[in-house]
């Protein structure tokens, strides 16, 4: 306003854009198209923590600032794994605009179909995910597309752990490692000991399982159900399946374990006794056609068994003498177990990685009991919110990974993932590609598919960007629906505009920075949103843009407004998630999980903690993107909530309290000069002669009613002292920052 030159808007837009401030307010929109949150939605309890969210929030910022070119932006976000930028590139971070989404409970299915969603609704506006069961009802999406797609992510993986992208302070990363190293103690003493319950019992029912493999399936599944009950059917099953799946790969007449047992099993019962004798002689004597192992050899020696049954008893023994001694640590003298290597060939048969008394370490986690699984998933929380909220803990990527070998996927019949169909190649949309389209050869195909997408051939991304931006300056867009650009949407208000505004962009760079800069210094984004009701008969909805819409702030720089204006704004970019609310995250085993209240932080709202499956009530009442979906506006609605907050909710106070509370402003001892300080702080303007007037009365009222009431000797004791209330002045700044001049932009 004090700058006469007829470039002093302009350059209050260069101005703009050049402020780091600008990627956290337009990287906001681009998170809510990316279903942004801190949490995994992978459990149906408490939503365990995403650690590494916020490096995917950082390089969106990052990359607004930066003005990278949106083509490029886009093909680093499906695809910076193939880029060649090095293992330890900032920008693989980008690659969390696939995996920051909702998992699902682990669904597989549902977690690429989501991941398709993102890519091709959050660029090109196409609701590929609708032909996951049947082609499209209305776009020419046909099923056999979307399994191109599907086969893309599918032949894609996270790897465990996660790149690092950064490192922080050697002191700071000291104390991280500290803390995990108890925590990782704490850990494997659990699964220590119960890996040492579980093969323990796994071992006990050596015998058991013998003969078990040796029944016909029905009946050995019906006689472990009941002779099994809880809680050792499940280990029972399992190891069943252990011992039946090792001696299927064993040679019945060869192998040195386990051929006197086939032997004996091929026996008759009615003459099991009597030929069990003969048998026995010949394999205590090493006389069988194939060398048996010396210490199988002599669990026969001696009385021959009288049933099959005792034949498993003493393969028992066998197993249990060779855990016995397994672990039993060993002079380095002696060679493996004893000098002719019988046990140790006993241990390797019964105990090594494919023995059948052995199970590897993924079958025993999902063996344990439900308590030990819950107290391992809540320690893993804690390794998770260690990584998310301790200063020392590395920067790590959420990335992709193409699979060593790709593979097409095969169309889900009606979506069922049972019911197969002909195999889909990776290849891109059929109505975007033309008659020449080809399969993706390389990968997975996600270079591939990103560089097909951001394409100026592509008739879609263009557009779908343009129309976005559109829409957070004007508040409505071209496009009505941004996140559908299909048949059933509207058609664009202006199509030629759209047209000449996407051409341009490509044209220039792919640059939003340019593209704000054609928005703002045009003259219908400039003009008031009161033109004295002369357009409102011919354009009603103002879908002609005969004025600008008046709109209310989002939440974010709502929230960030009330900091601001009161002088407690952090300005810091960058950096793990805070809380926006006072709320007690207690750990389960206390730690560093931030067990208590938390104040709320001073930094600005995009660095707030996302909870996926908990998002807190002051979110929603102010219309909070839906982390769960793709947001490509949102809606603005009018509830006694929002109201609520300003009139009772204790950060607004705070705020009031800290503007009433400057040096600057208590100095003032004359109402009208404190009147225009708190205006010139929260409207940059004086007030008008009817706001003096209001804002007299207003504090005399207060005053009036503030003042000490005498005590009445009759009334019962207050249990609590109650918070100190907000004085006169306090109050008539709370008036200011609720209203609807400052939570409105004209």
């Amino acid at each position: 306003m004090a700058d006469p030159s007829p470039d002093a808007f302009a350059t209050v837009v260069e101005r703009l854009l050049a402020s780091p401030h600008y990627g956290e307010r337009w990287g906001r929109h681009w998170l809510d198209v990316a279903r942004y949150a801190n949490t995994r939605g992978d459990t149906g309890g408490a939503d365990p923590v995403s650690p590494f969210a916020f490096t995917y929030r950082d390089y969106v910022v990052s990359a607004f600032n930066a003005d990278l070119p949106y083509d490029r932006f886009l093909i680093e976000q499906i695809a910076a794994d193939q880029l060649a930028l090095g293992e330890s590139a900032p920008a693989l971070a980008a690659l969390g605009f696939i995996t920051v989404g909702r998992r699902f409970l682990n669904n597989v299915h549902d977690t690429i179909d989501d991941r398709i969603d993102v890519v091709t609704r959050g660029t090109m506006a196409l609701t590929v995910s609708c032909a996951r069961c049947h082609d499209h009802k209305y776009d020419p999406i046909p099923t056999r597309d979307y399994y191109g797609l599907y086969g893309v992510f599918a032949s894609s993986n996270e790897p465990d752990p996660l790149p690092v992208v950064g490192m922080p302070d050697p002191a700071a990363f000291l104390e991280y490692q500290s803390l995990r190293q108890k925590l990782d103690a704490k850990r494997q003493d659990i699964i220590g000991k119960q890996e040492a319950e579980i093969l323990e019992r796994h071992r006990k029912l050596t015998a058991e399982h013998l003969l078990a493999s040796r029944a016909p399936p029905e009946k050995a599944r019906s006689e472990n159900e009941t002779a099994f009950p809880d809680p050792n059917a499940l280990v029972q099953r399992a190891g069943a399946m252990r011992w039946k799946m090792a001696l299927e790969k064993c040679d019945t007449a060869s192998d040195p374990i386990f051929a006197p047992w086939f032997a004996f099993a091929a026996l008759s019962e009615t003459d099991f006794a009597d030929r069990a004798r003969e048998l026995s002689a010949k394999i205590a004597g090493d006389a069988l056609k194939h060398p048996v192992n010396r210490l199988v050899a002599q669990a026969f020696a001696g009385e021959p068994p009288a049933s099959l049954k005792e034949v498993a008893d003493r393969y028992a023994r066998l197993v249990e003498e060779a855990a016995g001694q397994a672990s039993q640590p060993q002079p380095e003298t002696i060679v493996p177990a004893i000098s002719d290597g019988a046990r140790a060939e006993l241990q390797k048969a019964l105990l090594g990685d494919d023995g059948p008394a052995h199970l590897p370490q993924s079958m025993v986690r999902q063996l344990l009991a439900p308590m030990v699984q819950m107290q391992l998933q809540q320690l893993g929380s804690e390794f998770d919110r260690i990584d998310a909220r301790h200063p020392g803990a590395p920067l790590r990527a959420m990335v992709l990974y193409d699979n060593p070998q790709a593979q097409n996927a095969r169309i889900f019949i009606r979506g069922n993932p049972n019911n197969p169909g002909d195999e889909a190649p990776r290849q891109f949309l059929h109505v975007l590609a033309g008659e020449n389209r080809r399969p993706f050869t390389t990968g997975s195909g996600r270079l591939e598919l990103a560089r097909a997408i951001a394409n100026r051939d592509n008739a879609l991304t263009a557009r779908v960007i343009v129309n976005r931006v559109w829409l957070h300056h004007f508040g409505e867009g071209l496009v009505t629906t941004p996140d559908d650009f299909g048949v059933r949407s509207q058609p664009p208000s202006h199509p030629q505009l759209l047209d000449y505004l996407a051409a341009r962009f490509m044209d220039e760079g792919w640059s939003l920075k340019k593209l704000h800069r054609w928005l703002m210094l045009s003259r219908v984004y400039r003009q008031s949103s009161d033109d004295g009701l002369h357009s409102e008969a011919a354009d009603p909805e103002n879908r002609l843009l005969s004025k600008a819409n008046r709109r209310r702030l989002d939440f974010e720089p709502m929230r960030d407004t009330l900091l601001f204006v009161a002088g407690n704004l952090d300005r810091t970019v960058g950096g793990r998630t805070v809380e926006l609310a006072p709320q007690p995250r207690v750990s389960p085993g206390g730690g560093f999980a931030g067990a208590g209240d938390q104040s709320p932080s001073p930094r600005r709202a995009i660095y707030g903690f996302i909870d996926r499956q908990n998002l807190p009530q002051l979110l929603r009442a102010f219309d909070f993107a839906d982390p769960d979906t793709i947001t490509g506006r949102r809606y603005a609605t009018t509830s006694p909530q929002q109201a609520l907050f300003f009139f009772n909710n204790s950060f607004v106070m705070q705020q009031a309290s800290s503007l009433a509370g400057r040096a600057e402003f208590q100095r003032l001892d004359a109402p009208l000069a404190r009147m225009a300080y708190l205006y010139q702080s929260v409207f940059q303007r004086d007030p008008t002669a009817d706001e003096i007037e209001l804002g007299r009365r207003f504090i005399e009222t207060e005053q009036a009613s503030s003042a000490p009431q005498p005590k009445d000797a009759t009334a019962a004791p207050e249990d609590k002292p109650r918070a100190p209330p907000l004085g006169p002045w306090e109050r008539y700044a709370q008036t200011l920052l609720m209203s609807d001049e400052l939570m409105f932009v004209d």
